[in-house]
């Protein structure tokens, strides 16, 4: 009998050509993969020569920002500061509300924000912050483990078990297969870099690619040297706190399979 691959519901792109390239909104592609709302890409334009930061804010969110490439200065209401570099990562629980802001150092700065909903008994909780250097990022084979686990690699973070979210590199020819954990039935993936062949399909920088409702493991093929995201969880039943992105900037959607998401809520922290 010859192997079914996990099968992609939804495989879209998008057209925002802006420095920051929302891959992802609770509008569209979020609320198919709850308790994942949003994914931005954002890239250094023009330094700025201003001291202050741009401070946004959030609440209800937690709030995994990725430094794929170049340096930072990040600062938060909660009065926390840190240079970032590549590869580092910072943590932030939105809680009852928080402003904060992350001033690119160099102009190769390429900044991966994920925004992950809140249990409700965590959506008004104290606001925090946590910084992760690179080196304490923990690895098995090509992943990065940035929230959740996977293999012999942990969090820095204490999150709860519910989700993994992995950024992989993999060098061109290279083959790896992901294995969900036991109940992660929804799982993604967004390319950064290069080409990725998953479920027979290729999938290329600033394209999301949304896996059928199972946990079946997923493999992957690298075309060149890539480096992509990969988001996997159980299912979360509850309304997202905070929807504040504008309507989508996805562009071409080029397959749609559409199911219902219900599940037990985050644990507490």
């Amino acid at each position: 009998m010859l192997y079914k691959p996990r099968a992609i519901c939804l495989h879209a792109n998008s057209d925002d050509k802006n420095l920051t390239n929302r891959l992802i909104t609770p509008q569209t592609v979020g609320h198919r993969i709850k308790p994942f709302m949003s994914l931005d890409v954002e890239r250094t334009g023009e330094l700025s020569s201003a001291d202050e930061h741009v401070m946004s804010s959030d609440s209800g969110t937690a709030i995994i920002t990725f430094l794929l490439s170049g340096e930072a200065d990040f600062r938060d209401s909660t009065h926390k500061q840190a240079s970032l570099k590549k590869s580092d990562l910072l943590w932030i629980l939105a809680g009852s509300g928080v402003e904060y802001a992350l001033k690119p150092k160099t102009q190769d700065c390429i900044s991966v924000k994920l925004r992950v909903a809140l249990s409700p008994a965590l959506e008004c909780a104290a606001a925090q912050s946590s910084y992760l250097d690179a080196n304490l990022v923990e690895r098995d084979g090509p992943a990065q483990v940035l929230l959740g686990h996977y293999g012999h690699a942990q969090s820095g973070f204490a999150l709860p078990a519910l989700i993994n979210y992995l950024v992989v590199r993999l060098s061109a020819g290279q083959e790896w297969v992901y294995q969900p954990p036991v109940n992660h039935r929804i799982a993604w993936i967004a390319v950064l870099s290069g080409k990725i062949k998953t479920s027979d399909r290729w999938v290329s920088p600033d394209e999301i690619a949304v896996y059928e409702d199972s946990n079946k493991a997923i493999s992957f093929l690298a075309e060149e040297e890539s480096v992509f995201l990969l988001g996997s969880s159980q299912e979360y039943t509850h309304d997202f706190a905070a929807e504040q992105y504008p309507a989508s900037t996805l562009g071409h959607v080029f397959d749609k399979g559409r199911h219902d998401i219900s599940a037990p809520p985050l644990a507490r922290m």
